[in-house]
């Protein structure tokens, strides 16, 4: 898969996509720009309109920078490391959580997803 750039308050991170079948659906949505909103003070969310495929797992140890879906139109990006017992799909990872965890800052943020 090609690589997605994330664009969050004009910082440019690059997120690695998982090799699995929900993660290509995801790339096929791009270009995408998303209002995430805040929820549990360690991730951002926003409800996709396009259900994608789901191949969910325990997630017992969750780390910043993960993009996750739950269920099959769930987008979960998480700017904080997490212990939880929700089951998840991996979609994807950045790899610079010291400035995503600044960049993610706001109760209500703007994220484009795009091809490079």
């Amino acid at each position: 898969m090609r690589p997605i750039t994330v664009t969050i308050a004009e910082e440019i991170f690059e997120l690695s996509l998982e090799n699995n079948a929900s993660a290509q659906a995801f790339s096929e949505l791009l270009p995408l720009e998303l209002e995430m909103v805040d929820v549990n003070g360690n991730e951002k969310f926003y409800l996709l309109a396009d259900h994608l495929p789901s191949q969910e797992r325990c997630s017992c140890l969750i780390k910043a920078g993960d993009l996750l879906l739950c269920q099959t139109n769930e987008l979960t990006f998480f700017y904080d490391d997490s212990k939880t017992c929700f089951k998840y799909t991996y979609l994807g990872h950045v790899k610079d959580s010291q400035n995503f965890r600044k960049a993610m800052t706001g109760k209500i943020i703007t994220v484009i997803f795009e091809e490079k």
